[in-house]
């Protein structure tokens, strides 16, 4: 079967050195879908961003079914969606009011303040390309 993305179902490895070295940090995750995935993310486990490596080495395996402990990439639900992006707009309303009057007429405040002036708007046009690009969430399948 023809997949639009190369990363398509694929499993992938993401690694890092720990910052004083002493460790190579490697986990695999699963792409669950036919969407793109990052580059690179931060580990919540580690604390540390770790790196798509070995690309050629990806492995196609649409048949996979995950296991328990699994990171697998998926889409976005509506709801969390919906979470992202009332997330996102705290943290502009946040900005946006520690942030000096006279501040906000320059960029990047300006653009965050035009952003902020039509909220709903922004909060439905995040939901709609969270679920609707294939937006990429990492989460790990529960212990049964």
């Amino acid at each position: 079967m023809k997949h639009k993305h190369k990363e398509a179902f694929c499993h992938m490895k993401y690694a890092a050195q720990t910052a004083d070295g002493r460790k190579y940090i490697e986990v695999t995750i699963w792409n669950s879908r036919d969407g793109v995935t990052p580059f690179c993310f931060i580990s919540k486990e580690f604390g540390i961003e770790l790196v798509h490596v070995n690309w050629e080495r990806d492995v196609y395996d649409p048949n996979y079914v995950p296991q328990p402990g699994d990171l697998i990439w998926r889409n976005y639900t509506e709801e969390e969606a919906r979470h992202a992006a009332f997330k996102e707009r705290i943290a502009y309303d946040k900005i946006i009011s520690n942030t000096p009057l006279e501040k906000l007429e320059e960029p990047p405040y300006r653009a965050m303040c035009e952003t902020l002036s039509d909220i709903k708007k922004h909060t439905e046009e995040t939901i709609k390309a969270l679920i609707g690009s294939n937006q990429p969430k990492l989460d790990m399948i529960k212990k049964q």
